[in-house]
């Protein structure tokens, strides 16, 4: 298995380099309309109004870097990014130690959440039962002939992809 680690390490100087360029690129493409900020001081009293960081405020932002420390580490504890995620998240939730309070959670919609995870454990769960050749067996065996035809293809490849995404919410897996 690649880790997270690797793959950050992997792609930081691509990602610099893409994030540099579309600087440059979108500066010269789109220029700005004014070249200065007139009222310098409006970030900052924008800050101030803020006031200073509350509890749940530093907590959060503990808990965010915890995740991100583990994260960047894995290849060191060789934990799942999954499991790092899910745990930072139910500390964000545990009473006294949480950023939410009880009344906070019970305003969550659950529904969602639990939607979520089953849309996007949905392609693991066709990819280990085999279900997953299956589909994609079937929906290109249909598709074959029509592919070919140049008027056609584009609509065939479109509608495919429609269906396929019913079974599989989940874009990495589809």
């Amino acid at each position: 298995p690649i880790l997270y680690s690797h793959w950050f390490i992997a792609y930081l100087p691509c990602d610099l380099l893409t994030i540099l360029a579309c600087q440059f690129l979108i500066l010269r493409m789109y220029p700005p309309e004014k070249r200065g900020i007139e009222d310098v001081g409006h970030l900052q009293r924008q800050v101030d109004q803020l006031g200073p960081w509350q509890p749940a405020e530093k907590r959060c932002a503990i808990f965010l870097g915890l995740a991100v420390v583990l994260w960047m580490t894995d290849f060191i504890h060789h934990l799942s990014p999954a499991l790092v995620g899910i745990s930072v998240g139910l500390l964000g939730l545990m009473p006294g130690i949480g950023i939410l309070e009880p009344n906070d959670v019970r305003k969550l919609h659950f529904g969602a959440l639990w939607g979520t995870g089953a849309a996007l454990s949905m392609g693991r769960i066709l990819q280990e039962t085999g279900g997953l050749s299956i589909l994609t067996d079937t929906l290109t065996w249909w598709m074959q002939p029509l592919i070919a035809i140049p008027f056609a293809k584009t609509m065939v490849l479109y509608w495919t992809g429609f269906t396929y995404h019913f079974f599989l919410a989940n874009e990495t897996a589809m």
